[in-house]
């Protein structure tokens, strides 16, 4: 009688340890330890808007301004290949300014025609590829489909699961007409004893 109460303490030891466990592990959870040997960095926050800072620096726009200033440069006739003497030149004469403005521009349309054609030549080939392997996927399952019930299933360990991956397939409408399916389907037939 002297130990009698001892299975209870064990009890009550073994839920303590069971609810500070988890109580640690959901702490764990919603705050977890960092890695030690990583240094943890703030990210540095952007500068309030009505601060002198922000109104200081414009918006960075990389895409219209470069090419708003690359379509007048190239119009004009002074982009960076052409020498600053010829620049001069096309600027003052009308004349070699509106040729060098239709040359820019037919150059501009010829580099854009190439772009796309590049672009459908590129998207006819991945569509051929595309079709390619469909057709070998298309070879593939019909080299598949040839195969027998007892070949496909020859795989099935138990012969248990062999029997019903065959009754499964043999169930297939491709397959119905097959010796081994029609076998199998006279074999599951209820006899009829009366007679």
């Amino acid at each position: 009688m002297k130990y009698r109460h001892y299975g209870v303490v064990v009890v009550v030891v073994v839920l303590g340890v069971a609810v500070l466990w988890q109580i640690t592990r959901e702490a764990a959870v919603i705050a977890p330890r960092p890695v030690p040997g990583q240094a943890q960095r703030a990210l540095p926050l952007p500068p309030p808007v009505n601060s002198p800072v922000a109104r200081a620096v414009p918006p960075l726009v990389v895409g219209a301004a470069s090419e708003a200033r690359e379509r007048t440069a190239v119009v004009a006739g002074t982009d960076s290949t052409t020498p600053p003497a010829v620049q001069r030149q096309v600027q003052r004469d009308p004349d070699l300014r509106l040729k060098s403005e239709q040359e820019a521009r037919r150059k501009a349309d010829d580099d854009s025609r190439n772009q796309k054609a590049e672009s459908a030549r590129s998207e006819e080939a991945d569509l051929r590829a595309r079709q390619e392997e469909l057709l070998q996927q298309a070879k593939a399952a019909a080299a598949m489909d040839s195969r027998t019930p007892q070949q496909l299933c020859a795989d099935r360990s138990n012969f248990f699961s062999r029997a019903i991956c065959e009754a499964r397939e043999c169930e297939k409408p491709e397959r119905a007409t097959l010796p081994f399916c029609v076998d199998m389907q006279e074999r599951r037939a209820p006899k009829d004893f009366t007679n």
